[in-house]
C-alpha cells in the first residue's frame, strides 16, 4: 500500500500555521511594548514629579519619550491590524479592483487596434433593413456622411 502525501494541503496547512504565529506574535509583542511603555513612563513621571526640574529640558525630554512611545505603539497596533482577516480581505478586494481596471484599460485602448477599426456608414435598403454601406466611398472625419448618403440612395434608384 502506498501512501502518497498531498503536497498542496502540506502548502495550505504550513502556510496557515506560519500566519497564525506571525500574528500571535505581533499581537504578543504589541502587549509587551505596552506594557514596558506603562513601567517607563510610570518611573519617568514618578521621577520628574518627586524632583522637580531644575529646567524646562528634563520636562521636555521626558515628554518626548512618553509622546514616541506612543507613536511606536500605534505604529505597532496598526502593524498588528493588517494581520486581520477583515483587513487583509479589503486589501485584497482593493488590490484585485485595481488590477482588473488596469486591465480593462489596456483592453480597451490597444493602440494598433484604435488605427485599424474604421466607421461603418448604414443606410436603409429597398425592402427596409439596414445595410453596411461598403467602403468604395472614403470617408474622412470632416466629410460630411449625411451627402453621401444622399448621393448612394439616389444612384440605388437610378439602377432601378
Amino acid at each position: 500500500m502506498t501512501q502518497n502525501i498531498d503536497y498542496d494541503a502540506v502548502r495550505r496547512d504550513v502556510e496557515v500555521l506560519v500566519k497564525r504565529r506571525k500574528t500571535t506574535s505581533r499581537w504578543i509583542f504589541l502587549g509587551v511594548s505596552c506594557l514596558l511603555f506603562v513601567i517607563f513612563s510610570s518611573i519617568a513621571w514618578s521621577v520628574f514629579a518627586d524632583n522637580p526640574p531644575a529646567n524646562d529640558d528634563v520636562t521636555a525630554a521626558v515628554i518626548m519619550m512618553s509622546v514616541g512611545w506612543i507613536v511606536a505603539l500605534i505604529f505597532q497596533f496598526i502593524s498588528a491590524l493588517f494581520d486581520t482577516r477583515a483587513v487583509e480581505e479589503s486589501l485584497r478586494q482593493q488590490v484585485a479592483a485595481q488590477v482588473i481596471g488596469k486591465h480593462l484599460l489596456d483592453l480597451g485602448t490597444d493602440a494598433t487596434e484604435l488605427d485599424e477599426k474604421r466607421k461603418r456608414i448604414y443606410s436603409l435598403s429597398d425592402d427596409g433593413e439596414l445595410e453596411v454601406v461598403p467602403d468604395a466611398l472614403p470617408i474622412e472625419d470632416t466629410q460630411d456622411v449625411t451627402k453621401d448618403l444622399r448621393d448612394l440612395q439616389r444612384d440605388r434608384k437610378r439602377q432601378s
